[in-house]
């Protein structure tokens, strides 16, 4: 059970939205960049810049990918 609070706290596991919208807010994260997965709710980087490059993100974090690698596939499929 403690795994379990750490990894929700961390944002390692997929989030409700109201708890993903307060994390947002609490780092000071525009709540655009809230995005839906499959099995919950993702925040996508502040370096991605458009709606796509959210969903993005949110399919590969859905898929298991960790957060530092999902965001640079993301990244570079934004910049090409």
């Amino acid at each position: 059970m403690i795994a379990v609070f750490h990894s929700l706290n961390t944002g390692c596991m997929p989030e409700s939205k109201s708890r993903a919208r307060a994390r947002a807010k609490r780092l000071h994260i525009p709540q655009s960049h809230v995005v839906k997965g499959e099995h919950g709710w993702y925040i996508a980087p502040r370096n991605l810049h458009k709606k796509h490059d959210y969903s993005v993100y949110a399919a590969l974090r859905s898929e298991g990918y960790p957060k530092g690698r999902a965001a640079a596939i993301a990244y570079s499929q934004a910049n090409k």
